[in-house]
């Protein structure tokens, strides 16, 4: 309820890309790919295209039972994104939908609409 909270920040001194950046992702999409998603989704970092993902933002660990019988699992962590976001259950939204792709996957990338790519928020 009132845990700790871990928070990342890139580095300083990286380097910064300022290309367009698709995601593509489906209902497959878990667990680290969807913090990933959403980390680079809220930040305007990334265009996230595709069907909405899985929704797992848990963290178990299985605990064993007494003589043997069995286990239970026990949610130790949840997810948070960025803005704070619960996605467990949930799942993450795309931008587009993969029908607004015109044509083969092996050429998605190039096919997006120019429209669809997010601009980086830039500071003053």
């Amino acid at each position: 309820k009132s845990g700790a909270v871990d928070t990342f920040s890139s580095l300083a001194d990286g380097i910064e890309l300022d290309a367009p950046l698709v995601i593509f992702v489906n209902g497959n999409t878990a667990s680290a790919a969807e913090v990933l998603t959403a980390a680079l989704k809220e930040n305007n970092r990334a265009t996230v295209v595709g069907e909405k993902t899985f929704g797992k933002g848990v963290v178990q660990t299985i605990r064993s039972l007494s003589n043997d019988n069995g286990g239970v699992a026990v949610t130790i962590q949840r997810y948070e994104t960025p803005l704070r976001n619960n996605i467990n259950k949930l799942g993450i939204e795309v931008d587009a939908p993969p029908t607004a792709l015109d044509c083969d996957n092996a050429d998605a990338a190039v096919c997006i609409p120019s429209s669809a790519f997010k601009k980086p928020v830039t500071e003053s």
